[in-house]
Order: structure tokens, then sequence, then C-alpha cells
């Protein structure tokens, strides 16, 4: 079969996998999920066709998280049951985690005995593929957890990012990869505990703030010369609405180089409130100008306004944006404080409770409308339970509740959505957002947005047929922009060589967070030297900096979405 066959085929079974999920509502968590398995599995068929297909016996560079699992206890357990048994068990066991691999976007290299090798970025990279590896090895670690007590295996997982070489090895041409990050990996699963997943430092710094860890103690392994950092992963810490700045650990700077862009927002925002007119403001610009921090800065800028408002905040991203409805469900889960770890009773309890209070009378009815839309379960309350398998009327019902909510609460005070990174914002949430920003009724409800340019890929001139709608590209900093950013972060280092605020000033290229990675980059190398108040700098030559690994991958991930022509000839040598 032919590879544009192949990838039509993949289409038509994401599509169709899309049309599922949004009928979860009608048909049933149980139903939907037993459609979805036999897809699923279609897909990674097909998917996995394609990557043989595509496989090249030219070997070529990536940047990958690499994931080794390994059952501990399984000689025991082989000692105290039957052969078949025991292999019959782990079997089923894999299939299980090789799902979950699948599931979470990775790609199985190999099993090895009782232990499997998965890839994620080593075909089409996206920018959280060590989140998604991360939770995929925690989801891996429950099912191994479920048999605790009563069988004496457990699961111990290594993981590690860095460049690999991806390349067809032995008579069979097998794909794999090859390098350092590998051996590493391999030698982090060997380094842990039962039922532990071990990280390097390199993949920490990925996911820094995503999970709770818990720091170890150093450790020497074959084949590196210096002690190697790890973390023990514990849990996904529970959702917030994580926006601002990224910035240096201890230290505070001011926003620099987004005074016209700030000024326009707020100018926006309090024409939007004296005029009483919904107002949409969207900031675009690529991954690292800053969009967030407009956020944050608006936000703080808000807590000293003179007028009493209502404010809602909700971030689409990458791992929920096949989710219906899923940036709606984040606005309102943050307002409320309904967490991802909450129970259905405890999350539905949470917003029945805060609409309550916000709305008053009706508010039963209309949060069993909302909530049903949003994926909470509604089943069972007397508004919905007759009519849920009508998807388009609870739709409809749900999307004028949401109208009707923030109407009455104008009537009291403006309302402020913040919504960070549309552009991985479901179609669902987005026709809402539209809706709200058509209202030609008097409403003081300013929408700020931020998104990277592929929102108009997805949904050309979104937001140019709003009444009132202001675009604002942010494009890079100009060098002395750069140069007083360089300053702001390296505030802390006494008789800072100017020589050194150029190189980082020059290599950042304009991008601040690309700035603040490199700052990162010359504190781990010594370069930097961090005091509890000053910081020095370490008698080094500084002449050319490394590349970080996070601004490697989100420019892979990047990348790796272009036309493959075009990715061909940005790959060629210069």
């Amino acid at each position: 079969m032919s590879t544009k066959v192949l990838h039509q085929q993949i289409d038509n079974l994401k599509k169709a996998i899309e049309a599922q999920e949004s009928m979860r509502s009608v048909w049933g968590d149980s139903v939907v999920e037993t459609a979805l398995s036999v897809l699923r599995a279609q897909l990674n068929e097909l998917e996995g066709q394609v990557s043989q297909q595509d496989a090249s016996s030219q070997a070529r560079r990536k940047l990958v998280t690499v994931l080794f699992a390994d059952v501990s206890g399984f000689t025991a357990l082989s000692e105290s049951m039957d052969a078949e048994d025991v292999a019959n068990l782990v079997n089923r066991l894999w299939m299980q985690a090789d799902r979950i691999i699948h599931e979470y976007g990775g790609y199985i290299d190999k099993h090895i005995g009782d232990a499997v090798m998965a890839l994620w970025g080593n075909e089409t990279a996206r920018e959280d593929d060590v989140e998604r590896a991360i939770r995929a090895a925690l989801k891996m670690q429950e099912i191994f957890d479920e048999h605790d007590g009563q069988l004496s295996i457990h699961l111990k997982i290594g993981i590690n990012s860095g460049p690999v070489m991806l390349s067809s090895v032995g008579s069979q041409g097998e794909f794999t990869a090859m390098g350092d990050t590998v051996n590493t990996a391999s030698r982090l699963v060997a380094s842990a505990h039962s039922g532990e997943t071990l990280i390097s430092h390199d993949t920490y710094q990925l996911v820094r703030g995503v999970f709770d860890v818990q720091k170890q103690t150093p450790i020497m392994v074959k084949g590196k010369a210096e002690p190697l950092q790890t973390y023990v992963v514990q849990r996904v810490r529970p959702r917030t609405f994580r926006t601002g700045r990224r910035g240096i650990e201890g230290v505070t700077t001011r926003m620099v180089g987004r005074a016209a862009e700030f000024n326009a927002i707020q100018s926006a925002f309090e024409q939007s409130v004296t005029n009483h007119h919904v107002t949409v403001v969207v900031v675009k610009g690529e991954a690292g100008l800053g969009k967030s921090r407009l956020i944050y800065e608006f936000e703080t800028w808000l807590d000293s306004y003179s007028t009493d408002l209502y404010l809602f905040k909700g971030r689409a991203d990458e791992e929920t944006m096949s989710l219906p409805y899923s940036l709606l469900r984040d606005m309102f889960s943050e307002r409320f404080q309904i967490r991802d770890s909450d129970s259905q009773a405890e999350a539905c309890g949470k917003l029945m409770k805060g609409m309550a209070a916000m709305s008053g009378v009706g508010s039963e009815e209309r949060t069993a409308f909302i909530g049903e839309l949003l994926g909470f379960d509604f089943s069972e309350s007397v508004f919905v339970r007759g009519i849920r398998n009508d998807a388009r009327q609870i739709h409809a019902r749900a999307f004028n509740h949401i109208v009707q909510f923030f109407g009455e609460l104008i009537l009291r005070a403006p309302v402020v959505l913040l919504l960070d990174d549309i552009h991985w914002a479901d179609s669902g949430s987005l026709e809402l957002i539209a809706d709200l920003a058509k209202l030609e009724t008097e409403l003081p409800i300013f929408i700020l947005c931020t998104a990277r340019p592929s929102l108009e890929e997805a949904y050309p001139n979104w937001g140019g047929n709003f009444p009132l709608c202001t675009i604002l590209t942010i494009n890079n900093l100009d060098l002395n922009s750069s140069r007083e950013l360089a300053d702001e972060i390296l505030q802390n280092v006494s008789d800072l060589p100017r020589d050194l605020v150029e190189t980082v000033a020059k290599n950042a290229e304009g991008n601040p967070f690309y700035l603040e990675e490199l700052v990162k980059v010359l504190i781990e190398d010594g370069v930097i030297v961090k005091g509890e108040q000053l910081w020095q700098i370490a008698p080094h030559s500084v002449t050319q900096l490394r590349v970080p690994a996070t601004l490697t991958g989100v420019l892979q991930a990047r990348l790796d979405r272009l036309p493959r022509r075009r990715a061909k000839c940005l790959n060629a040598p210069q």
C-alpha cells in the first residue's frame, strides 16, 4: 500500500476518533471507549506501517525522549508460578502498557525480554513529548500497582532526553535509536528501584513544575565521568492555569520591549468598560516571544484596577486540543478550583457550588447543562436526563446558558477572559468565544487571547469578523532590547561584563525565552556562579554557547510540522 493511501486512511481514522470523542455525552464512556479501542488499534497499525515505509537506511540525528521500562520480581515470580501462567500474565500487562505508550504518542522501538524501549519525537516531534512520556510512565506504573499485594512484580522506568542517531541496523534493517542518550536511559532504569520512574536532569528541565519530583543523590553510571543527577517522579501536579514568566529562579525582571503592546491592551480594556462593548484582543507571535508574559502583566495590572470585575482564565494545550470544549472546561475549572485529581462527584459539586454563588436563582439547571457540555457527569440531573442523547440540544442550551451567565455577571461588574495559547484550542471553545464576541448588546466583556501564527492556518481570519477585535503581532526583540533584558536577568551579577551581555543578547536572536535558556546554560556550565545575593562570573572565556535542549526541542517540533520537502531543505548543510 502506498504511503499516500496510508496517510489518507490515518487521517480518516483520526477524524473518526475525534467524532467518537464528541459523542461521549450521548452514548456514554463505556460505549465510546469500546469503539475507540478498535479505532486506535487500527490507527496504531497503520502508523506503524507508515513508520516502516518512511524509515530510511541513512542515519539521521534527532532530539528524542527515551523510555526504558523493566519488570522487577520476574525471576521470583517464575519460581512460584507455572511458566505458561507467568508468560500469559506478563504478556497481558505488557499489552496494556504498550497501549498506553501508543495513546500518549510514543513509538515502541523494541521489546527486550521483560523490558521495553519506547521513543517520543523519533518521527514527528511535539513540544510536550517529554511530558507525554512521563505521563505514560506513571500510567504504566498504575497498571502494575493494581497487582501489588497479589503478585511480587513491579515496574521500574528510566527516562532520558537528548540527541540520538536514528538508523537501520542488523540484517533485518530494524530502525532504532542509538547513542549516549539511549545508553543513559538504560542506566537509569537499572538504577531505579521497584515502582520508581527515574528521570535525568535533562528531562527534568523540560517539565519543571509539571510533576512533583524527589531529587536524588547524584549517582555514578557506566560511561559517565561525572555523577548523574536524577529525580524520582512522584505524581502529576494538579492542573493550574500556567502562565506568566518562566524566568530564572531567584530573579524578578521587568517586562522589556513590549510597552506598546501592553498599552494597546490596557486601552482596549478601558474602552470596553467605558463603552460597554464586547472587545477581543488577540496577541499573535511565535513561541517564546512573551505572549504569556503580557497576560501575566495585564492580570497584575488588573489587581490594582479601581473597578471590581469577574476574572476567568483558561489555557489550551497540545495534549487536550482534540477534546471537545477542553478550553472552556479549563476556564471554568480554574475559576471554581476543580482539579484533574477530583472525582466526578467532587468536580460536579464544586461546579454547582461556584455557579450557585455567582448565579443565584436557576443555577441548578444552568450548571447541569454547562457541566454536561464540559464533560462533567450530570447524566442523572432532571434537566439533562431526558435529552442527554440529543447532542445538538445539549450544545445549544449549554451555549445559551453560558451567554446568559456572563450577561448576568456584567450587570454587577465587567467580565474579563484571559485565554492563553488558543492555537491549541478545540473548535467548540473557539465557537463560543466567537459567539460572545459577536453579541450586539451592551456588555463590558473583555477577552484577551494569545496565539501562535498557526491559529491562522487552522482558522483563517479568526477574529477578523468580530465587531471589535484588535490583532497585535509581536516580533523578536531588537538587539538593544535584548541587551536590556539580559541586564535584567543578570542583575545579580557583580561587575557584569559587557561582552557576556553581548554574547547572550546576540545568541538569543531576539527571543526572550531563548535568552533565559541561554542564561540557564551559563549557570549550569559554571560560567555564572549563583550566590545567596550576588552572583559571580567564573574565570571562563564565554566565546560560544551550547544550544539548550529546551530550545532545540521547540525548534525541532516546529520543523517536523513543515511539509516534508521544505523540512529537508532546512536540514540541508549550509
